[in-house]
């Protein structure tokens, strides 16, 4: 049984190849290798890489503006929300009669109401016999659509 030889081991007529003497080698066989193979990256192929590269770029910028932006946005909600919530508890004290004198009145989230971001609307009404409706609705000023709306109801002593 012949032994198992390893891939190092010269044979007498063929001697081991490697690196440039391989490929000199080969080109004997086969022919002289054409250039492009040889060449690197084209000035072509730099150019569409990097025009990919490019859109993936305005791509990725133009995702992170709308992330920018619906951030804003959610934070303009819960400061509203915030100021819905302080108006009601400010409410929540006041008698009846002040509650009813409230209706239809105005309050802005700043001192000016050219500055406002929201404004709550105050309905103050008697629903039935021993009780007091209360709606406060959250407006956004820059809109002047509704955001939010609280319907209470008070006993009246």
């Amino acid at each position: 049984m012949k032994a198992r030889q390893s891939p190092n081991y010269r044979t007498a007529g063929q001697p081991h190849l490697r690196g440039l003497r391989a490929r000199a080698a080969s080109q004997a066989v086969l022919g002289p290798i054409p250039r492009a193979a040889q060449a690197g990256l084209t000035i072509v192929e730099l150019v569409i890489a990097s025009g990919i590269i490019a859109v993936l770029m305005l791509a990725s910028a133009a995702a992170m503006g709308e992330n920018v932006q619906s951030s804003e946005a959610s934070k303009n909600l819960v400061r509203g929300a915030i100021f819905l919530e302080s108006v009601q508890e400010d409410l929540a004290s006041l008698t009846t009669s002040e509650l009813l004198a409230m209706n239809g009145q105005r309050i802005y989230s700043e001192d000016s109401w050219n500055n406002a971001k929201f404004r709550v609307e105050v309905t103050c009404f008697n629903s039935s016999v021993q009780l007091l409706q209360l709606e406060l609705r959250l407006v956004d000023q820059t809109s002047g659509g509704a955001v939010a709306t609280i319907h209470t109801l008070k006993a009246v002593l």
